[in-house]
């Protein structure tokens, strides 16, 4: 994707990379495979509610993950992964809790102690909105390695018995962040059950000196999907992300003139 942006806009190196949650690991798992590709490719990284290590996440829907590894394989390989498609167990639900204004605010409410967090960001009129796009359908493969991290490091897939076949050693490789020199810019929050400050912190610590020349920022209200419908996402996240693109550009003509001069 980043490749295809590159070559149709000619921005090779001035990418700027906005993402969320998953959003955040498939440019962290990138990141750490190809760091010569990312440095030539993006200028900036910004990951909202970042996902490089779930050690201590308090979502229960992840934490009980890693007590169903051998089940979860065994349908990944059969007919039963299409229980878990738009057409399956996620549509049923997802019809349930459309069905009236109660039943949404009830469904938000346990998908919110169950993964999220506390809400008090989002009024409940964005309710439609959200069920609109979330759940939505995910491979059970990536739910497997998320379930996986909240146990051990943040790993490459799992495969098991398989995994020396496909990576020369017994345990899936660790993805290594620090090879990452691309600038990255953490906005995490005190109030995410499912990407918490701790691990935010964590994987801060991780990263290469020169991805840390803009610092990260913690919010104190936010759950994991306030970032996307809360009422004052705007002022609170994205008008920050505005002023930090502008202050990278701002750098990059500073630094053009030094060395023209």
């Amino acid at each position: 994707m980043l490749k295809y942006i590159a070559r149709k806009t000619g921005q090779a190196g001035r990418i700027i990379y906005i993402g969320h949650s998953l959003g955040t690991t498939t440019f962290l798992e990138y990141g750490s495979r190809f760091p010569d590709q990312v440095k030539n490719l993006v200028k900036l990284a910004i990951l909202m509610a970042p996902n490089g290590g779930m050690q201590n996440t308090k979502a229960f829907f992840f934490r009980i993950g890693v007590l169903f590894t051998d089940v979860i394989r065994l349908v990944t390989h059969t007919e039963m992964t299409k229980l878990f498609t738009p057409r399956g167990i996620l549509k049923v639900i997802t019809k349930l809790c459309r069905a009236s204004p109660t039943l949404m605010e009830y469904c938000i409410r346990v998908i919110n102690l169950t993964t999220l967090g506390p809400q008090k960001e989002t009024d409940a009129s964005v309710a439609p909105i959200v069920f609109n796009q979330f759940p939505e359908a995910s491979s059970l493969k990536v739910y497997q390695q998320i379930a996986a991290e909240t146990v051990d490091d943040f790993r490459a897939y799992d495969y098991g018995s398989r995994n020396f076949f496909v990576y020369g050693q017994l345990k899936p490789p660790i993805y290594n962040v620090s090879k990452i020199e691309v600038p990255i810019y953490l906005i995490y929050s005190k109030r995410d059950w499912c990407t918490t400050s701790k691990d935010a912190e964590i994987l801060f610590g991780r990263l290469h000196p020169r991805a840390k020349i803009y610092g990260r920022y913690e919010l104190s209200d936010f759950n994991h999907n306030d970032f996307l419908y809360s009422k004052h996402a705007k002022s609170v996240v994205y008008d920050k992300i505005l002023n930090l693109i502008d202050s990278a550009r701002t750098l990059e003509l500073i630094g053009s003139d030094v060395n023209e001069k």
